[in-house]
């Protein structure tokens, strides 16, 4: 099986996405309202990627990391789903800002708008990869040390852009689906 990317957009589509060793392209897609209940995912283990916009710079505190400047742009978090639940619940607990925020992404939720996902199932975690090819990209940034990455030997697993365009350029050049090829025979 292959990632599946999701990608919400403004007035509700919803362009759902398969990626292929060789490309990324669209499958369907739907006007919908999305909620955490409507949306239907693998309660498998995986790995993903959320893709968030923060319309206004803030300074927020996240929890026992401390507290940083996030500047208004385009982010991609990655993480991973390993208990029960799966990916379903994880993913749903990120849809809705928690009131009680437990993980570093739950703080930077209370601001920004998840945009898209991509998920890729597999007993075996491939977060700390995926993690380093956002690492090695030169158009990428750090705005947090050690976001989601304070369990690991991980710089970080939050990544930052002004624009989305580039955010979309560098996960189109991902490896990330060559690990999928490597994961899946």
């Amino acid at each position: 099986m292959w990632p599946v990317g999701l990608l919400f957009k403004p007035a509700g589509y919803l362009h759902f996405y398969r990626a292929t060793p060789f490309c990324i392209r669209p499958v369907f897609s739907i006007f919908t309202v999305m909620t955490s209940s409507s949306l239907s995912l693998p309660s498998q283990k995986g790995s993903y990627l959320l893709f968030l916009h923060l319309l206004s710079g803030q300074t927020i505190r996240t929890g026992q990391l401390g507290i940083f400047p996030f500047p208004a742009g385009f982010y991609i978090y990655v993480g991973s789903a390993r208990g029960p639940g799966g990916l379903r619940a994880r993913i749903q607990h990120h849809l809705r800002p928690s009131p009680k925020p437990h993980w570093h992404i739950d703080y930077l939720r209370q601001y920004a708008e998840i945009t898209g996902l991509f998920y890729h199932l597999s007993e075996e975690s491939i977060e700390h990869q995926l993690a380093q090819e956002l690492q090695n990209s030169s158009l990428l940034e750090t705005v947090a040390p050690k976001f989601g990455a304070s369990d690991c030997r991980c710089p970080t697993h939050l990544f930052y852009s002004e624009k989305e365009d580039v955010v979309n350029e560098t996960i189109s050049s991902l490896n990330f689906f060559q690990l999928a090829v490597t994961t899946f025979s």
